[in-house]
């Protein structure tokens, strides 16, 4: 309530209604501060059971499923958002990371060294 400032009635009816956001939405509302790049997402059904990049929950739990949702191929995983095709901002190996994105890879490799001086220092 407080990040979006929406009325708690406006948020109860969301809330009532299952409403689903994309991120342009969210954004709008103040769900969230801005929209970043689109990621690769895998989706899929099987069984009532979706599958959204790992993450396995009961569909018929939602009464308003997207369509977008609703209408995954039966036990066939998808990329929802991106295609297979290599996009040039793709980044395959870690000089690619490097050279492209200096910054996070710095980030991505401080994080791991400074995770593997605490399991060195636990064991």
């Amino acid at each position: 309530k407080e990040k979006t400032g929406l009325s708690e009635d406006k948020l109860i009816e969301l809330m009532d209604q299952e409403t689903w956001l994309n991120a342009e939405e969210a954004v709008e509302l103040g769900f969230a501060d801005e929209v970043e790049k689109p990621i690769r997402l895998s989706a899929s059904i099987k069984e009532g059971m979706l599958s959204l990049n790992g993450i396995t929950f009961e569909a018929s739990r939602f009464s308003k499923l997207p369509d977008s949702l609703a209408k995954l191929p039966q036990n066939k995983n998808e990329l929802s958002t991106e295609s297979n095709e290599q996009n040039e901002d793709d980044i395959v190996t870690l000089d690619e990371l490097k050279n492209k994105h200096p910054e996070l890879y710095n980030q991505v490799f401080n994080a791991g060294k400074d995770e593997g001086v605490k399991s060195e220092r636990e064991r």
